[in-house]
């Protein structure tokens, strides 16, 4: 039974992948083992890749938040999941962190990087043109942008604003 382990949203599609099982029909369950909701799966055939047989149960129409299970009868229960408004909270917060410990050109603050915070890195006020830009010579500033694969080449974003609000 393979599913988001870290849960979906109300309102939202809520999907599993069934694997390689004879049963046509799931259940969600609570905490205790309840039902709360039960489907048929929806058979898509064998997937020619893996060899496995798929079947697909929705459940998009239950939406009460909580913590469950999907149960198929020849396969048993699955890791639990959560339904709930703020599932992908932590992990946006994560995502906008990576981006600000990984800023350069900036001074990264404790505050918000703990231990990985920093003096500003690489100013790069003088970037010197490469023949294949077209330009015969000369240089521009470019400072900003997010360190690439440890490698100190860059990326550019223009994001316009401030994250301070979203990483504490």
């Amino acid at each position: 039974i393979r599913l988001n382990q870290l849960g979906y949203l109300p309102g939202e599609v809520k999907r599993v992948v069934v694997v390689n099982s004879g049963s046509s029909d799931f259940k969600i369950v609570d905490t205790t083992g309840n039902p709360v909701f039960s489907g048929k799966l929806d058979d898509r055939g064998v997937w020619d890749l893996s060899k496995e047989r798929v079947k697909i149960a929705d459940f998009s129409t239950f939406d009460k938040t909580g913590t469950y299970s999907v149960y198929v009868e020849d396969l048993g229960i699955s890791y639990p999941f959560e339904i709930s408004s703020n599932i992908y909270d932590d992990v946006f917060r994560a995502s906008l962190k990576a981006f600000y410990i990984q800023r350069m050109s900036t001074p990264i603050e404790e505050k918000y990087a703990g231990k990985f915070s920093r003096a500003p890195g690489h100013p790069d006020m003088d970037c010197k043109f490469y023949p294949s830009s077209g330009r015969r010579g000369g240089s521009m500033p470019s400072p900003g942008g997010w360190y690439d694969a440890g490698d100190y080449n860059k990326y550019i974003v223009n994001a316009g604003y401030t994250v301070s609000m979203l990483l504490s």
